[in-house]
């Protein structure tokens, strides 16, 4: 439950060592019923606890205790370390703390054996909190799975906000109705270490001297096929996060000598107050094709609104002074043609920082950097700085990185506040007061170095990819009506399939998610099915105000004919349409993806860790393995395009990236775009407004040429027809091939999409 990482720093706070804590569940409402004897016997003697109400009004609320509950006839026990508090359902929202008020403390917690857990109260005072009694003293009602429950709340007894911002009558909308009650014991857990580490440190010559033969073959490859000499990295950070000491620490592992070329301090303001750019050399002076563009640190009120479009340009000259707040820049500051341009962004966080920042203002600021970057589709990595400052272990020891579970937690909260995939955080330990080569940190850097250089190589690809020309859709042509000839092969193809492969079909309503899969279908069938539609079209009222007919998460299971096998372990899976009010979100389409969602789930109510029906642990075969992003072509004619829409893709894109989980662009309707098309022309890519179509969704949306697939889908139709064949199983082909190499994969390699 994700609140309990809320509750462990909120106690926490008071305590010198910071231990991390375990929370083990003593009591559950929905198992041991709501009943105080039941309580007093699973919870009484067991030290702190914390006690969690699950409320129908999508709220989280309860209290902690660091004493003991006891059976007593009736008895207050004092606590200063407790306190109450409550959440919205959302991990984004801050949790609200009621501290118990500095008089009140013989008050903190109400023991009698006829209660469950009674927070607060006192001499002529209502308890805080009363979960619930005997039922003699009121019926507790328990209906369609939810309890209401014989307590009640009356916050502001002997607790308090101190900052006076929250209502406490709005908690749960005023009203003791919860899905659960859990108590949780909390005790210390020392940080735990593992006994090997993942990255032999006996290897460490091996790898530097290969990473450097690799750089130094990179410097012709990128000057010829990439049009530039240099990988260019955007270091992005807070103050004292460790941006310029990570380019020192990276300058230091390829020199193979302690560096400091870039200014660091212990000031509280960013020592970083201009644009430097630094190249990187080797220590016999050969170049290495890696260029670090570091600039002033981020704070809440101080970010780079007028500054960042022309950073990640690369116009922006080295020198350029920044003001304590973003400022256009002037003209005699910039540079024609971008030689600057950024290829990879890497955010550097201090882990010792995370916690307080996680609600901050800061995380809004990261948004809004994250959204413009988003936009060019530039790749995001995560650098987390300061392990050695947040665990004494490390800094004895430095491979102690990868053994430590406080470590390891850093590494996720990081991920968490950046909102980037976990896989795609790196722990580095900076060279600061070093004088001689650690081969751990090397370790640790040369791993984030792999990474970067990757996805920056990967990004150039993509890039290069719609410059060149003749297009890779010359090659389709020729092979429209093979597809369609062959399709006893590729119906062989998914027969051979021994465990179920999904295909995810996302995109906004009425794009024609649901005709594909229908249209699909009827291609492999011969005949015209309407097993995802049901035989209707879009609703008119869906079409005005965007919202979706499909209404749940439907895997399909692909049949074939009769005279093979009849059923296959191949899904097409549907879902509602995005939409920026009544459509499905990220996070949904994320559960679905990373396989939490059961099918026929209603996705447009949410679903959460604490759902019944959440899919706590999925296997890989419950996992989408490849996903198809829909654009109806009548609609990206021309450059408009809602923000919205732009910004959700780009997330998604970006989230599927991390994962290593394929996607291609189906752009539908094509029938639309001329009097050619419609008649089902032979050879839809000799069309012009096709072609021209699809180059816009490709450049606009970050989808590699080769990804981008046309289709028209059997809306109308009595009968299948060979040309709408043909460009439905030459994208299901696609599909079929990258959704199988992605399960292998996952199946070899055991990798968690969380």
């Amino acid at each position: 439950m994700r609140i309990l990482r809320d509750i462990e720093s909120e106690i926490t706070k008071k305590e010198e060592d910071k231990c991390r804590k375990s929370f083990d569940l003593l009591y559950c409402a929905s198992k041991h019923r709501c009943d105080p004897l039941k309580f007093h016997n699973l919870c009484d003697s067991k030290g702190p606890t914390v006690t969690i109400l699950i409320g129908t009004q999508n709220m989280l609320f309860g209290g902690y205790t660091s004493q003991s509950w006891t059976s007593e006839k009736g008895s207050f026990k004092s606590d200063k370390d407790a306190f109450l508090f409550y959440k919205e359902d959302n991990e984004r929202n801050k949790i609200k703390i009621f501290e118990i008020r500095p008089d009140c403390h013989e008050w903190a917690i109400y023991c009698h054996r006829n209660n469950g857990p009674t927070f607060g109260g006192g001499r002529f005072a209502n308890h805080d909190l009363l979960t619930f009694k005997a039922t003699w003293y009121g019926e507790i009602k328990l209906e369609n799975n939810v309890f209401q429950l014989n307590g009640k709340t009356n916050i502001g007894s002997v607790y308090e906000d101190k900052a006076g911002d929250v209502d406490p009558k709005a908690i749960n909308g005023g009203l003791m109705t919860v899905s659960d009650v859990y108590v949780y014991q909390v005790q210390d857990e020392p940080d735990k270490m593992t006994d090997q580490l993942k990255v032999d440190i006996e290897q460490h010559d091996i790898r530097l001297k290969a990473k450097k033969e690799d750089l130094l073959k990179l410097n012709e490859l990128l000057h010829h096929d990439y049009n530039t000499d240099h990988i260019n990295i955007l270091l992005l950070g807070e103050v004292r996060s460790g941006k310029s000491s990570f380019f020192n620490t990276l300058a230091t592992v390829l020199r193979e000598e302690v560096t400091s070329t870039a200014l660091t301090g212990p000031e509280k303001t960013s020592v970083t107050t201009r644009l430097h750019r630094y190249e990187l050399k080797t220590k016999s002076g050969h170049a290495m094709p890696i260029q670090v563009i570091d600039i002033r640190g981020f704070t809440a009120n101080s970010g780079y609104e007028h500054e960042i479009d022309q950073i990640l340009n690369g116009n922006v000259k080295p020198g350029y002074e920044f003001g304590k707040k973003s400022k256009p820049i002037g003209k005699e500051f910039t540079l024609a043609g971008g030689p600057y341009k950024i290829h990879v962004v890497c955010f550097v966080v201090d882990v010792t920082q995370v916690e307080s920042q996680q609600h901050s203002a800061m995380v809004k600021k990261i948004r809004e950097m994250k959204e413009t970057i988003r936009k060019r589709d530039l790749p995001i990595i995560g650098i987390a700085t300061k392990f050695d400052v947040l665990c004494p272990k490390i800094h004895e020891n430095v491979e102690n990185v990868q053994r430590s579970a406080k470590a390891l937690d850093a590494v996720k909260s990081t991920a968490e506040y950046l909102e980037i995939q976990e896989n795609c955080v790196f722990p580095v330990v900076n060279y600061t007061d070093d004088t001689d080569i650690d081969k751990a940190k090397d370790i640790l850097l040369l791993d984030a170095l792999d990474c970067i250089e990757k996805r920056a190589m990967d990004y150039l690809q993509q890039v290069l990819e719609w410059k060149t020309l003749p297009s890779v859709w010359t090659s389709r042509i020729d092979t429209l009506e093979t597809v369609s000839k062959n399709k006893e092969e590729l119906l062989s193809k998914m027969g051979n399939v021994e465990e179920a492969v999904r295909i995810l079909c996302v995109g906004r309503p009425n794009t024609g998610k649901s005709s594909f899969i229908d249209s699909v279908m009827s291609a492999l069938l011969g005949e015209i099915s309407c097993r995802a539609t049901g035989g209707s079209t879009q609703s008119a009222k869906g079409q005005r105000n965007g919202i979706p007919d499909t209404k749940k998460y439907y895997p399909y299971q692909l049949k074939i004919p009769e005279n093979m096998i009849e059923r296959t372990h191949v899904y097409l899976c549907d879902m509602p349409g995005m939409h920026e009010k009544n459509g499905v979100q990220i996070d949904q389409i994320m559960s679905v993806i990373n396989g939490h969602v059961p099918s026929r789930h209603s996705i447009l109510s949410g679903i959460t860790d604490e759902n019944s029906l959440y899919v706590q642990k999925p296997q890989t075969k419950d996992r989408i393995h490849c996903v198809c992003f829909f654009f109806d072509a009548s609609d990206h004619k021309g450059n408009d395009v809602p923000e919205w829409e732009m910004n959700c893709i780009q997330e998604l894109k970006s989230l599927l990236h991390q994962n290593d989980i394929p996607f291609i662009a189906v752009v539908t309707k094509i029938d639309l775009l001329s009097t050619e098309l419609r008649a089902g022309c032979q050879n839809p890519y000799s069309n012009q407004r096709l072609t021209e179509c699809m180059v816009n969704i490709g450049e606009r949306f970050g989808v590699r040429r080769k990804h981008v697939y046309p289709v028209r889908n059997y809306v109308h139709e009595d009968a299948v027809e060979p040309a709408t064949d043909a460009l439905l199983l030459a994208v299901f082909k696609e599909v079929l091939k990258l959704a199988t190499e992605t399960k292998t994969q996952l199946d070899k390699d055991g990798t968690v999409l969380e």
